[in-house]
């Protein structure tokens, strides 16, 4: 006999999703997972805490800084992992970040100046023109030359808070999520424009954690203590959805971590 609320009720035959638990004991560098990635050759790219890890189905090949190995990543704490339109690998970690060359199997490393209080990138995107952007836990944004290997601040120090996750949006803006709230940047007058969801309230509850440009164009905010906020680009009007104990209906939870549209058009919203 079947049990009410057993697996194969809720996912019929084959339906029921099952999961292949991929951890240390399978090779891979350390249990927390910040980050993942599929690259343009089928690999899977995983950031830990301790070390960047490539799997390939089968087989998990470990990278992890070496302090006697100028080649090898410059830190084991990592935060971010993205591939570029040329298949380079760039990887935001502690310590800056770095460049991994699928063809020699290297990293290069970059860093801050000396004087910044924390090198940690925190956030990585490459746009439609080819520009690489870095967004920093020290909250300044830069832009990598590539030509020069420079690495050139477009914000002054205290535009943002830390900068947790970027987006390009249709129109060809740069929007930066950060703990202070939203921000466009208008990268054909180099402009900077501060959203904030809750100017009267805390700053922890403008905290951007995630956002997604929607296919009905408008910005989802995932908030961190805000819920979930609809932001027309067009009108800057904000539609905000919040947890309300007396609607089962609402969202779960103010404290938004993450969010993603699916193929039909149906956001998904993690909270804590």
């Amino acid at each position: 006999a079947q049990e009410e609320g057993s697996p194969d009720t809720i996912y019929p035959g084959a339906l029921y999703p099952r999961f292949r638990h991929l951890g240390t004991e399978e090779g891979l560098s350390n249990n927390t997972a910040w980050d993942i990635m599929q690259d343009s050759r089928g690999y899977i790219w995983i950031a830990t805490f301790d070390g960047l890890n490539r799997y390939d189905g089968y087989d998990m090949i470990m990278y992890q800084h070496d302090p006697d190995d100028p080649r090898s990543i410059g830190s084991s704490f990592i935060d971010r992992v993205i591939e570029d339109n040329s298949g380079m690998i760039w990887v935001g970690s502690a310590s800056g970040f770095d460049k991994f060359d699928p063809s020699t199997e290297q990293f290069t490393r970059y860093t801050f100046d000396l004087d910044v209080p924390d090198n940690t990138v925190s956030a990585i995107i490459e746009d439609s023109q080819g520009r690489l952007w870095i967004g920093s836990s020290h909250g300044v944004l830069y832009q990598f030359e590539r030509s020069t290997e420079e690495l050139i601040p477009v914000s002054a120090s205290d535009e943002f808070g830390r900068i947790l996750e970027m987006v390009e949006g249709t129109d060809g803006a740069l929007w930066i999520g950060h703990t202070l709230g939203l921000t466009k940047l208008d990268t054909e007058t180099d402009t900077f424009t501060l959203y904030q969801p809750f100017p009267e309230e805390s700053p922890l509850v403008n905290r951007v954690k995630d956002f997604v440009q929607g296919t009905d164009g408008y910005l989802w905010l995932a908030m961190d203590g805000g819920g979930l906020v609809r932001f027309d680009p067009q009108t800057e009007e904000m539609i905000v959805y919040r947890h309300d104990p007396d609607n089962p209906q609402s969202l779960s939870s103010d404290s938004a971590f993450s969010i993603l549209e699916d193929s039909p058009g149906i956001f998904w919203v993690g909270t804590f």
